[in-house]
């Protein structure tokens, strides 16, 4: 298989698992939501994480997240709320990542946010 055939199957597994976009709009609201589609999509295509084991995070995630997914006028991002923690729990659950780690990364992402000269390139210091 060259490598344009791999691409082209890739693509057609994303595309099986992804849920249709509503209305002609986008599936994802923000760069992150597709990124985060696209690494656990990857993830589970190259072998390294079962796609069930994800969905069954995921649907914990959505379990216990309740009505807010349900009710609510934001249930898109309460949804992909879901996803994300979903994506951490399977990143540290699975050894890709530490906790510690991955809270770190959160936190000088935050502190860019507020604040253009932190560097979220950064490597986050750590105490000793």
């Amino acid at each position: 298989m060259n490598p344009h055939e791999k691409h082209r199957g890739l693509l057609d597994s994303a595309h099986a698992v992804m849920p249709d976009a509503v209305a002609g709009r986008s599936l994802f609201r923000a760069p992150w939501q597709a990124r985060v589609f696209a690494l656990m999509v990857a993830l589970a295509n190259n072998g390294h994480t079962p796609w069930r084991a994800f969905q069954q995070r995921l649907a914990e995630e959505i379990e216990k997240a309740g009505n807010s997914v349900e009710n609510t006028a934001d249930t898109e991002d309460a949804y992909f709320d879901c996803w994300l923690a979903a994506a951490e729990r399977t990143l540290v659950e699975e050894g890709f990542v530490a906790r510690r780690d991955m809270d770190e990364r959160i936190d000088l992402i935050r502190a860019a946010l507020a604040d253009p000269a932190v560097d979220p390139a950064a490597n986050p210091t750590r105490d000793q």
